[in-house]
């Protein structure tokens, strides 16, 4: 835990040249984070994914997002956690952006590894030009318990721009 908030601060804190945009997202599970389940976890459990992509090709106002994310969760039957890939086609829609897409991965649990497949919507709102928050839909193949599970999750992203290239403005 203590090297992912390291993670984090670092990246928040440095600048970092592309070509186009960079954005940094932390989301928690809402139910988690609220409720207890059928599955012995109390409110307010970590299942937090972090996630760090990199748009692309911007056509007009729509974008192709590569990126690569983290879930963290310390659940009731021990720690899960899910390395992936992933890429997305985000659509820009007037102060928002709504990004379906489609990522693999690893789950680690139980001590060993499975592979997964995951689709996901994100739909977050421009606070500020470098600031957002939204909403996460997962819809995960948890290969550990052999199920597809869904869950949902409210985060907020951080937009690191190209300092350089005094062109590239981000539309809203």
């Amino acid at each position: 835990m203590r090297r992912l908030i390291i993670f984090i601060a670092f990246m928040l804190s440095v600048n970092i040249y592309c070509q186009n945009n960079v954005a940094v997202g932390i989301s928690q599970d809402i139910k988690l984070a609220l409720a207890e389940d059928d599955y012995g976890n109390t409110p307010f459990t970590l299942d937090m994914i972090v996630e760090v992509g990199y748009e692309v090709s911007p056509i007009g106002r729509d974008y192709i997002k590569v990126y690569a994310q983290h879930e963290r969760a310390e659940l009731s039957g021990g720690l899960y956690t899910r390395n992936a890939v992933g890429l997305a086609y985000g659509f820009k829609i007037l102060n928002t952006h709504l990004e379906p897409s489609v990522n693999v991965g690893n789950i680690h649990r139980f001590g060993y590894k499975f592979q997964s497949i995951e689709l996901k919507v994100s739909w977050y709102y421009n606070i500020t030009r470098n600031i957002s928050t939204g909403f996460v839909y997962n819809y995960t193949h948890r290969k550990d318990v052999d199920v597809w599970r869904s869950n949902a999750g409210f985060g907020i992203k951080y937009h690191i721009y190209n300092l350089k290239d005094k062109r590239y403005k981000r539309n809203y």
